[in-house]
């Protein structure tokens, strides 16, 4: 999480959290250097133990401190931790004893480039899970969740799986006891550095889950043959389909112009000073700036400039910006947040940014009143 692990934090609302702890398993990257620096509570495993197993050392800790709530987000920036605030209320207003982020809500899973067989695949489970646990949640698959205190003591997760099959046995386990279940809207990003669950991994973790689920006398044996074979469909379809190429790759690209913006956006936020985007259509290439167009802005991952040149980068080599609405192809935020034009006006409505490859085009979104950023 080395390339996400800061923006994540930066995003989470001031004041709010009492702690963050981070539990590194075994990665091999420089995510407990950055966490370290960051001043996160830091665990270390002296072996892998699996997403479920990080869990475990994490709520184990956690529960330690005594908390009101827990609230557990992934560090890969795919989920907007500044929706933190509302994912608790909730809970505060007594109301829930988990409340999970559900991306699945209207369209934001899809606009924020969740590919479409695990869009299916995920919507397939819900309704699976929907029918034998008796609820009617939107989404139980979620990296963004929070839970009371009493709901950790009161579950049995220490005996859940150490795999990607936790999530999904701490809700059936939840449902049981008839604990309530709340969830939010929110948006997602997948972009390459977020972490994604691999094709055969999502269909061991479908498996896993319908075979719980029937455990649980949710799923007569005849009723899992066919979940089960519905699955496999799914799987034979995304293996001879696959995902376009192109398709993926623009929004690859797009999420990480929309992922820059916002990180211009909340530095003018945070230094209460003017920051800055400047396009070159005819270069394929962008650049962050403080102040003036003299003062580069620094990448936050690489402690350099934060400059990015399209062509320079194989994986987007293919990716034109073909066009912007914005006055000098400028954006700027002022000290709250509020996006101009290169004129130094504030913008009267949507800006836009256009990324092409090939025949496929995709937009990047700044909301002139809000400054919400967004790719559609």
């Amino acid at each position: 999480a080395e390339l996400t692990l800061e923006k994540t934090y930066r995003d989470i609302p001031e004041g709010l959290v009492s702690e963050i702890i981070l539990c590194d398993d075994q990665s091999k990257d420089r995510t407990v250097e950055i966490a370290e620096r960051l001043g996160l509570t830091v665990l270390l495993h002296d072996k892998n133990k699996g997403y479920g197993g990080n869990q475990k050392t994490l709520y184990e800790k956690a529960l330690k401190k005594s908390p009101d709530i827990v609230v557990m987000l992934h560090p890969d920036y795919q989920y907007d931790s500044r929706k933190i605030t509302d994912l608790i209320q909730p809970i505060i207003n007594n109301q829930a004893d988990i409340v999970l982020g559900s991306r699945m809500t209207g369209k934001g899973a899809l606009e924020g480039g969740m590919p479409v067989y695990k869009y299916i695949s995920n919507r397939f489970l819900t309704f699976c899970e929907n029918k034998a646990l008796g609820l009617n949640l939107s989404e139980y698959h979620t990296g963004l969740r929070a839970y009371t205190k009493e709901f950790l003591e009161k579950v049995d997760w220490q005996n859940n799986s150490d795999d990607f099959l936790f999530d999904g046995q701490i809700l059936i386990k939840a449902a049981r006891l008839g604990l309530r279940i709340a969830e939010i809207p929110i948006e997602t990003r997948y972009f390459k550095e977020a972490s994604q669950v691999g094709l055969f991994a999502g269909i061991k973790y479908g498996v896993g889950i319908l075979w719980e689920l029937m455990k649980k006398r949710g799923f007569t044996l005849i009723e899992l043959v066919i979940m089960l074979s519905i699955i496999g469909i799914i799987a034979v379809t995304v293996m001879v389909s696959g995902s376009p190429k192109g398709i993926v790759r623009l929004h690859a690209a797009c999420q990480k112009l929309a992922t820059d913006m916002r990180y211009i956006q909340e530095m003018a936020m945070s230094e209460q000073v003017r920051f800055g985007i400047s396009f070159d259509t005819a270069n394929e290439s962008y650049f962050g700036y403080r102040g003036t167009t003299a003062t580069k802005a620094t990448d936050p991952q690489t402690q350099g400039n934060l400059d990015v040149d399209f062509d320079s980068v194989m994986e987007f080599k293919e990716i034109g910006i073909s066009s912007t609405n914005l006055s000098g192809n400028i954006i700027e935020f002022d000290s709250a947040g509020i996006p101009y034009g290169g004129n130094s006006v504030a913008l009267s409505s949507q800006g836009i940014v256009t990324l092409t490859d090939g025949t496929n085009s995709k937009t990047v979104r700044i909301e002139a009143e809000t400054g919400n950023i967004s790719v559609q």
